[in-house]
């Protein structure tokens, strides 16, 4: 999977999220919200740690407590995860990363790069039959169609997840 390229970091950002345990990916999180890393380099390491299903579901569940209201942890922390997923089995962690990924591309007003993520997990999600992951997906695609003046598309979208 494709990572966006994020270098713009605000200053001051710290770690604003609790997990229950630290662990490398954790810490590689906490080094790019400080700035002493670079998104880029971040997800290059994490390509390489092979990191457990269970270091990896706190985060994801963190970064899905509170959507679109802490973006710039949100797009850090899904792009790390998803670099660090990378070999993982679990589809369902991967659709929770990676539509936290689309939607906070989306807040940050990448608007393409967002399209290709979520149409990708949309095409996952799917394939597996998740109507309550599709549901969800389909509302932040129709916001993305808002977003880029076309409410008449996001209408459907926003049928279909109810």
């Amino acid at each position: 999977m494709t990572l966006p390229n994020w270098t713009t970091l605000s200053r001051g950002t710290r770690r604003t999220w609790q997990i229950s345990a630290s662990n490398q990916v954790s810490e590689l999180i906490d080094q790019c919200l400080a700035g002493s890393v670079s998104l880029e380099e971040a997800t290059v390491r994490a390509t390489g740690l092979h990191a457990l299903e269970e270091e990896l579901w706190p985060i994801a569940e963190s970064i899905d407590r509170s959507p679109g209201q802490r973006p710039e942890f949100e797009l850090i922390a899904s792009s790390i995860c998803l670099a660090a997923l990378a070999d993982t089995a679990d589809t369902k962690l991967s659709i929770v990363l990676a539509h936290a990924l689309g939607r906070s591309l989306l807040v940050a007003g990448r608007l393409d790069e967002s399209e290709k993520m979520l149409a990708r997990v949309e095409r996952n999600v799917r394939d597996r039959g998740d109507r309550a992951s599709l549901a969800g997906i389909l509302g932040t695609q129709a916001s993305m169609r808002v977003r880029r003046g076309q409410p008449e598309a996001a209408l459907p979208l926003y049928k279909e997840s109810f």
